[in-house]
């Protein structure tokens, strides 16, 4: 049997070892805790960076489509200008005054043009002048000069049938001419497919199968 000796000296290295040993395990475990969470902040970080990647990838992808969405939506406003101005040109031959004219022509506006109509409708009810309204920015570059048109006519009270009448032809006009300069850039346009597709093809039907043929004989 064991000696009460030995069995305190058991006892007593016992306890020392726990005391030693708790704050190693300790360390130990902060030190893992530690490792998880850069393991895991690491793997987030990565995350977020391929996703952030990601988005400007697309963003660079959308580009050219949100160009040409950009640039349909402004030639849409410069053909539909010319029918708002003679809307408001009969309007105001009908005795309405410019602030009068566009809250009659809102409801048949042309959709590119009937929020601005309508913002400019209900100036008043935000507390600005229908002048004010006019000479704020327009939401496209091609009514800024309808709406210096309208605020002139308000601030003196001068007729705007006249202006209105000479803007629509100079928008008509200037319609024409961007027109005509798209359709002078098709051909030009063209040619990437043309040299591309019709003409690899037209080489593949007419001088593969006579190449192939002159082989075969030899």
């Amino acid at each position: 049997m064991l000696s009460f000796e030995t069995l305190l000296g058991a006892l007593i290295g016992c306890g020392w070892g726990a005391l030693i040993a708790v704050p190693i395990f300790t360390r130990a475990n902060k030190s893992a805790a530690r490792s998880r969470a850069q393991v895991m902040e690491q793997k987030e970080s990565s995350r977020r960076k391929r996703s952030i990647e990601s988005v400007a990838f697309i963003r660079v992808l959308g580009v050219p489509a949100r160009r040409r969405a950009s640039r349909t939506m402004e030639n849409a406003v410069s053909r539909d200008i010319p029918v708002l101005i003679d809307l408001l040109a009969l309007a105001a031959a009908s005795g309405c005054t410019p602030a009068g004219s566009v809250a009659a022509v809102t409801k048949w506006a042309p959709p590119t043009v009937s929020a601005w109509c309508t913002d400019l409708a209900s100036a008043s009810d935000r507390g600005i002048t229908f002048a004010s309204a006019c000479e704020s920015p327009p939401p496209h570059r091609d009514l800024i000069a309808l709406g210096a048109t309208l605020a002139a006519s308000a601030r003196s009270g001068a007729p705007i049938r006249s202006a209105l009448q000479r803007l629509a032809e100079s928008s008509r006009i200037a319609t024409r001419q961007q027109a005509e300069a798209r359709a002078r850039a098709v051909p030009i346009r063209l040619l990437f497919p043309l040299v591309c597709t019709i003409l690899p093809a037209f080489g593949l039907l007419t001088l593969a199968p006579v190449v192939l043929g002159a082989l075969a004989g030899h």
